[in-house]
Protein backbone atom coordinates (compact mmCIF):
# COMPACT_ATOMS: atom_id res chain seq x y z
CA UNK A 1 0.00 0.00 0.00
CA UNK A 2 1.36 3.42 -0.90
CA UNK A 3 1.82 5.85 1.95
CA UNK A 4 -0.45 8.47 0.39
CA UNK A 5 -3.36 6.01 0.43
CA UNK A 6 -2.40 4.77 3.87
CA UNK A 7 -2.25 8.28 5.28
CA UNK A 8 -5.89 8.86 4.47
CA UNK A 9 -6.82 5.60 6.16
CA UNK A 10 -4.87 5.97 9.38
CA UNK A 11 -6.04 9.53 9.88
CA UNK A 12 -9.69 8.55 10.16
CA UNK A 13 -9.45 4.82 10.88
CA UNK A 14 -9.96 4.97 14.66
CA UNK A 15 -12.96 7.23 14.32
CA UNK A 16 -14.58 5.06 11.68
CA UNK A 17 -14.23 2.19 14.12
CA UNK A 18 -15.86 4.24 16.82
CA UNK A 19 -18.78 5.07 14.58
CA UNK A 20 -19.38 1.46 13.65
CA UNK A 21 -19.02 0.17 17.19
CA UNK A 22 -21.25 2.79 18.74
CA UNK A 23 -23.96 3.00 16.08
CA UNK A 24 -26.10 6.00 15.25
CA UNK A 25 -28.77 5.18 17.82
CA UNK A 26 -26.31 4.86 20.69
CA UNK A 27 -24.54 8.04 19.54
CA UNK A 28 -27.78 10.02 19.53
CA UNK A 29 -28.65 8.74 22.99
CA UNK A 30 -25.23 9.69 24.35
CA UNK A 31 -25.39 13.18 22.85
CA UNK A 32 -28.92 13.70 24.22
CA UNK A 33 -27.79 12.54 27.65
CA UNK A 34 -24.82 14.92 27.64
CA UNK A 35 -26.89 17.87 26.44
CA UNK A 36 -29.53 17.19 29.09
CA UNK A 37 -26.88 17.11 31.82
CA UNK A 38 -25.24 20.29 30.52
CA UNK A 39 -28.56 22.11 30.70
CA UNK A 40 -28.51 21.42 34.44
CA UNK A 41 -24.77 21.94 34.98
CA UNK A 42 -23.38 23.96 32.05
CA UNK A 43 -20.02 24.43 33.79
CA UNK A 44 -19.31 20.70 34.11
CA UNK A 45 -16.04 20.27 32.14
CA UNK A 46 -16.10 16.48 32.28
CA UNK A 47 -19.57 16.30 30.75
CA UNK A 48 -18.72 18.83 28.04
CA UNK A 49 -15.58 16.91 27.21
CA UNK A 50 -17.62 13.71 27.05
CA UNK A 51 -19.92 15.41 24.55
CA UNK A 52 -16.95 16.54 22.46
CA UNK A 53 -15.53 13.01 22.44
CA UNK A 54 -18.91 11.65 21.31
CA UNK A 55 -18.87 14.07 18.40
CA UNK A 56 -15.33 13.05 17.48
CA UNK A 57 -16.18 9.35 17.57
CA UNK A 58 -19.07 10.06 15.24
CA UNK A 59 -16.94 12.13 12.88
CA UNK A 60 -18.60 15.45 13.76
CA UNK A 61 -15.31 17.29 14.20
CA UNK A 62 -16.73 20.80 13.82
CA UNK A 63 -19.30 20.22 16.57
CA UNK A 64 -16.53 18.77 18.72
CA UNK A 65 -14.40 21.89 18.30
CA UNK A 66 -17.33 24.10 19.29
CA UNK A 67 -17.66 22.21 22.57
CA UNK A 68 -13.91 22.12 23.16
CA UNK A 69 -13.72 25.90 22.74
CA UNK A 70 -15.84 26.14 25.89
CA UNK A 71 -13.25 24.21 27.94
CA UNK A 72 -9.92 25.09 29.49
CA UNK A 73 -7.52 24.48 26.61
CA UNK A 74 -4.66 23.54 28.92
CA UNK A 75 -6.25 20.22 29.93
CA UNK A 76 -4.32 17.34 28.36
CA UNK A 77 -7.42 15.24 27.71
CA UNK A 78 -9.19 18.07 25.92
CA UNK A 79 -6.08 18.81 23.84
CA UNK A 80 -5.92 15.19 22.73
CA UNK A 81 -9.58 15.30 21.76
CA UNK A 82 -9.00 18.59 19.94
CA UNK A 83 -6.09 17.05 18.05
CA UNK A 84 -8.30 14.14 17.00
CA UNK A 85 -11.01 16.55 15.85
CA UNK A 86 -8.49 18.58 13.87
CA UNK A 87 -7.20 15.40 12.23
CA UNK A 88 -10.73 14.54 11.15
CA UNK A 89 -10.93 17.98 9.57
CA UNK A 90 -7.57 17.44 7.79
CA UNK A 91 -5.98 20.18 9.89
CA UNK A 92 -2.93 18.07 10.49
CA UNK A 93 -0.40 20.80 11.18
CA UNK A 94 -2.61 22.30 13.86
CA UNK A 95 -3.03 18.87 15.41
CA UNK A 96 0.73 18.33 15.35
CA UNK A 97 1.37 21.60 17.19
CA UNK A 98 -1.02 20.53 19.95
CA UNK A 99 0.53 17.10 20.23
CA UNK A 100 4.06 18.55 20.23
CA UNK A 101 3.09 20.69 23.20
CA UNK A 102 1.72 17.71 25.12
CA UNK A 103 4.79 15.60 24.41
CA UNK A 104 7.18 18.39 25.29
CA UNK A 105 5.94 18.14 28.88
CA UNK A 106 4.99 14.44 28.88
CA UNK A 107 7.31 12.63 26.48
CA UNK A 108 5.95 9.21 27.49
CA UNK A 109 2.28 9.94 26.84
CA UNK A 110 1.50 6.91 24.68
CA UNK A 111 -1.82 8.28 23.43
CA UNK A 112 -0.25 11.55 22.30
CA UNK A 113 2.55 9.61 20.60
CA UNK A 114 0.03 7.43 18.80
CA UNK A 115 -1.99 10.41 17.60
CA UNK A 116 1.13 12.21 16.41
CA UNK A 117 2.22 9.06 14.57
CA UNK A 118 -1.09 9.23 12.71
CA UNK A 119 -0.57 12.91 11.98
CA UNK A 120 2.90 12.28 10.57
CA UNK A 121 1.46 9.49 8.40
CA UNK A 122 -1.15 11.89 7.06
CA UNK A 123 1.62 14.43 6.38
CA UNK A 124 3.54 11.75 4.44
CA UNK A 125 6.40 11.64 6.93
CA UNK A 126 6.89 7.89 7.42
CA UNK A 127 10.19 8.13 9.32
CA UNK A 128 8.73 10.44 11.96
CA UNK A 129 5.50 8.44 12.03
CA UNK A 130 7.30 5.16 12.69
CA UNK A 131 9.44 6.73 15.41
CA UNK A 132 6.29 7.74 17.29
CA UNK A 133 4.57 4.42 16.63
CA UNK A 134 7.58 2.56 18.03
CA UNK A 135 7.71 4.72 21.15
CA UNK A 136 3.97 4.36 21.66
CA UNK A 137 4.18 0.59 21.23
CA UNK A 138 6.98 0.33 23.79
CA UNK A 139 4.85 2.26 26.27
CA UNK A 140 1.66 0.26 25.66
CA UNK A 141 1.17 -2.99 27.55
CA UNK A 142 -1.72 -4.21 25.43
CA UNK A 143 -1.81 -2.43 22.06
CA UNK A 144 -5.23 -2.78 20.49
CA UNK A 145 -5.52 -4.57 17.14
CA UNK A 146 -6.17 -1.36 15.20
CA UNK A 147 -2.93 0.16 16.53
CA UNK A 148 -0.96 -2.93 15.45
CA UNK A 149 -2.56 -3.03 12.02
CA UNK A 150 -1.90 0.67 11.39
CA UNK A 151 1.74 0.39 12.38
CA UNK A 152 2.22 -2.80 10.39
CA UNK A 153 0.81 -1.16 7.26
CA UNK A 154 3.25 1.74 7.47
CA UNK A 155 6.14 -0.64 8.09
CA UNK A 156 5.08 -2.74 5.11
CA UNK A 157 4.85 0.37 2.93
CA UNK A 158 8.46 1.09 3.92
CA UNK A 159 9.56 -2.48 3.08
CA UNK A 160 10.08 -3.35 6.74
CA UNK A 161 8.00 -6.50 6.67
CA UNK A 162 9.92 -8.37 9.37
CA UNK A 163 9.21 -5.63 11.90
CA UNK A 164 5.59 -5.50 10.73
CA UNK A 165 5.28 -9.19 11.58
CA UNK A 166 6.79 -8.56 15.02
CA UNK A 167 4.15 -5.88 15.65
CA UNK A 168 1.32 -8.16 14.50
CA UNK A 169 2.69 -10.94 16.71
CA UNK A 170 2.69 -8.62 19.72
CA UNK A 171 -0.94 -7.83 18.97
CA UNK A 172 -1.77 -11.54 18.83
CA UNK A 173 0.16 -12.29 22.00
CA UNK A 174 -1.61 -9.58 23.98
CA UNK A 175 -5.09 -9.68 22.43
CA UNK A 176 -5.46 -13.35 21.50
CA UNK A 177 -6.40 -14.77 18.10
CA UNK A 178 -8.10 -11.68 16.66
CA UNK A 179 -9.19 -12.57 13.09
CA UNK A 180 -7.97 -9.30 11.53
CA UNK A 181 -4.51 -9.79 13.05
CA UNK A 182 -4.40 -13.45 12.03
CA UNK A 183 -5.37 -12.58 8.48
CA UNK A 184 -2.75 -9.83 8.18
CA UNK A 185 -0.12 -12.15 9.63
CA UNK A 186 -1.12 -14.81 7.11
CA UNK A 187 -0.78 -12.32 4.26
CA UNK A 188 2.62 -11.06 5.36
CA UNK A 189 3.99 -14.52 6.08
CA UNK A 190 2.81 -15.74 2.70
CA UNK A 191 4.36 -12.75 0.94
CA UNK A 192 7.71 -13.38 2.63
CA UNK A 193 7.75 -17.13 2.07
CA UNK A 194 7.19 -18.08 5.72
CA UNK A 195 4.81 -20.83 4.68
CA UNK A 196 4.83 -22.95 7.84
CA UNK A 197 3.89 -19.92 9.93
CA UNK A 198 1.24 -18.93 7.39
CA UNK A 199 -0.27 -22.42 7.47
CA UNK A 200 -0.46 -22.24 11.26
CA UNK A 201 -2.39 -18.94 11.05
CA UNK A 202 -4.66 -20.43 8.41
CA UNK A 203 -5.47 -23.40 10.65
CA UNK A 204 -6.64 -21.05 13.41
CA UNK A 205 -8.73 -19.00 10.98
CA UNK A 206 -10.33 -22.19 9.66
CA UNK A 207 -11.34 -23.22 13.18
CA UNK A 208 -12.85 -19.78 13.83
CA UNK A 209 -14.76 -19.60 10.55
CA UNK A 210 -18.46 -20.51 10.35
CA UNK A 211 -17.62 -22.62 7.28
CA UNK A 212 -14.23 -24.33 6.82
CA UNK A 213 -14.42 -24.95 3.07
CA UNK A 214 -12.99 -21.62 1.80
CA UNK A 215 -10.06 -22.03 4.16
CA UNK A 216 -9.54 -25.62 3.07
CA UNK A 217 -9.19 -24.30 -0.49
CA UNK A 218 -6.86 -21.55 0.67
CA UNK A 219 -4.72 -24.15 2.43
CA UNK A 220 -4.42 -26.18 -0.76
CA UNK A 221 -3.44 -23.05 -2.69
CA UNK A 222 -0.87 -22.09 -0.08
CA UNK A 223 0.69 -25.55 -0.13
CA UNK A 224 0.97 -25.33 -3.91
CA UNK A 225 2.53 -21.88 -3.64
CA UNK A 226 5.05 -23.30 -1.18
CA UNK A 227 6.05 -25.93 -3.73
CA UNK A 228 4.55 -28.78 -1.72
CA UNK A 229 2.70 -30.36 -4.64
CA UNK A 230 1.78 -33.69 -3.05
CA UNK A 231 0.39 -32.04 0.07
CA UNK A 232 -1.52 -29.57 -2.08
CA UNK A 233 -3.03 -32.40 -4.11
CA UNK A 234 -4.04 -34.22 -0.93
CA UNK A 235 -5.64 -31.01 0.37
CA UNK A 236 -7.70 -30.58 -2.80
CA UNK A 237 -8.82 -34.21 -2.62
CA UNK A 238 -9.80 -33.72 1.02
CA UNK A 239 -11.86 -30.67 0.05
CA UNK A 240 -13.61 -32.60 -2.73
CA UNK A 241 -14.38 -35.45 -0.33
CA UNK A 242 -15.66 -33.02 2.29
CA UNK A 243 -17.99 -31.31 -0.19
CA UNK A 244 -19.27 -34.65 -1.50
CA UNK A 245 -20.42 -35.57 2.00
CA UNK A 246 -22.54 -32.43 2.40
CA UNK A 247 -26.33 -32.57 1.90
CA UNK A 248 -27.40 -32.34 -1.75
CA UNK A 249 -29.03 -28.94 -1.40
CA UNK A 250 -25.95 -27.51 0.27
CA UNK A 251 -23.31 -28.80 -2.10
CA UNK A 252 -25.43 -27.66 -5.05
CA UNK A 253 -25.22 -23.99 -4.06
CA UNK A 254 -23.10 -21.64 -6.24
CA UNK A 255 -20.39 -21.23 -3.60
CA UNK A 256 -19.82 -24.94 -3.17
CA UNK A 257 -20.04 -25.60 -6.89
CA UNK A 258 -17.34 -22.96 -7.43
CA UNK A 259 -15.09 -24.51 -4.77
CA UNK A 260 -15.59 -27.96 -6.25
CA UNK A 261 -14.74 -26.64 -9.72
CA UNK A 262 -11.62 -24.96 -8.36
CA UNK A 263 -10.52 -28.25 -6.79
CA UNK A 264 -11.17 -30.11 -10.06
CA UNK A 265 -9.12 -27.58 -12.02
CA UNK A 266 -6.24 -27.76 -9.56
CA UNK A 267 -6.22 -31.56 -9.60
CA UNK A 268 -6.40 -31.65 -13.40
CA UNK A 269 -3.39 -29.36 -13.74
CA UNK A 270 -1.07 -31.65 -11.74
Amino acid sequence: MKLSALAAIVCVFPFLLGTNAQGHGAHDELVSECLEMLEKTPDDPAMRHRLAMAYVHHGDWELALIELDKLDGSLTDSRLTRARALMLGSRHEQARVLLDAILEKSSEDSQALLERARVFAALKKPTESLADYRNALNLTTIPNPEFCLEMAEILTAQNQTDEALVVIQKGLTTNGDVPTLLLRSLELETATGKYDAALSRLAVLEKQAPRPEPWMARRAELLAQAGRAEEARAAWIALKQHISELPNLQRGTPDFLALSAKADAALASH
